[in-house]
This record gives structure tokens, sequence and C-alpha cells, in this order.
């Protein structure tokens, strides 16, 4: 499956409920028990299941031109099973309510598929202006 973005996240880019420079954005690493629909799926309590390590607040976002960006982020000693692809959300504090905003596979990212060994995982976003996404 390739990398998308949400399309109930576009519609909140949309009609403003999102501001990605000052969410707490987040990304979740995923099994591929997590089967995505791109134009349904809407909160991170649908793959809840099949997250396997979530990391740190995003730092240094940037919202530039229609890019979002940030500095790359860690995941810290992280084991389970095997991840297929990136989740990006932004954390309300409850999966139940935390929308989706991207799936990111190994299209997007190559260091995917990955088996965590209890080692730190770092994703590295573009070097380009730390690209994420753009609109």
């Amino acid at each position: 499956m390739s990398s998308f973005l949400y399309d109930l996240a576009l519609q909140g880019f949309l009609s403003g409920s999102f501001d990605m420079a000052t969410a707490d954005v987040k990304v979740a690493l995923v099994t591929s028990g997590y089967s995505p629909n791109q134009s349904t799926d809407q909160f991170l309590s649908i793959a809840t299941a099949d997250i396997v390590s979530r990391s740190p607040q995003l730092t240094s976002p940037t919202v530039v031109d229609g890019i979002f960006g940030a500095a790359n982020t860690t995941f810290t000693s992280v084991t389970g099973a095997a991840c297929v692809a990136l989740v990006m959300y932004i954390d309300t504090g409850s999966d139940a309510t935390s929308p989706l905003i991207a799936y990111l596979t190994n299209d997007f990212y190559s260091g995917l598929p990955i088996t965590p060994n209890g080692g730190n995982i770092t994703v590295s976003w573009a070097s380009t202006g730390n690209l994420i996404f753009s609109l």
C-alpha cells in the first residue's frame, strides 16, 4: 500500500480544524495487522491493537507554503513485531479522539519495514526543509 493523507484529515485542514504548527503531532509504528482505509479511518483507536511504539511529540514543526515539516524523531527502546508503516496523528490524550493525519509506508520512508530489536529507531524526514508532507 502507498502512503497517503487520510481523507478526513484533509477535510480537517480545509475546515481549519487542525493547526499542525501548534498541535501535539506524533507518529506510531504499526504492524501489518492494521489495514488502513483512507476514506473512512478517522481516529487512532482504529489502529491501537497494531501499534508497536509511539514517538514523542514532533519537535520544531513548520508549516510553510503548504508544507509540513518537523525535526527527525526517535522511538526509544523499541521491541515487538515487525513494523510496516508510520501513522501520523494529533494526540488529544485519547486514541478515540486523536485524529489520523497520514499513513506513511516504504514509498515515503525507506527504513520500512523494520523489525525492532530493543534499540532506538530514528525516523529521518526528507532533508529538504524536513519535509513530511505537502497539501
